[in-house]
């Protein structure tokens, strides 16, 4: 009998553990996510206000290795690329 409960107890302190992993992993997750969204929002505005003021010069001095700016016209052309 006292078998059974130690295996009872066993599966089920295991199976909180697992729940606990999968619940911080999807917080975790989720936050994180709004954290790169956020980041990449206020980057592109940065890129738009520079872009604004100083014209293609802005985006010709940004070094290519930290970020990748592409930028698009309307009907599908690349303007600027910093990696060709």
């Amino acid at each position: 009998m006292t078998r059974r409960i130690f295996h009872s107890v066993f599966l089920i302190a295991a199976l909180a553990i697992l729940a606990c992993l999968f619940l911080t992993a999807g917080v975790l997750y989720a936050s994180f996510g709004g954290e790169q969204k956020a980041h990449l929002a206020d980057s592109l505005e940065l890129a738009r206000r520079g872009t604004e003021a100083g014209g293609m010069d802005y985006l010709t001095s940004l070094a290519p290795d930290t970020y990748r700016l592409t930028w698009v016209a309307g009907d599908g052309t690349v303007l600027f690329d910093n990696r060709e």
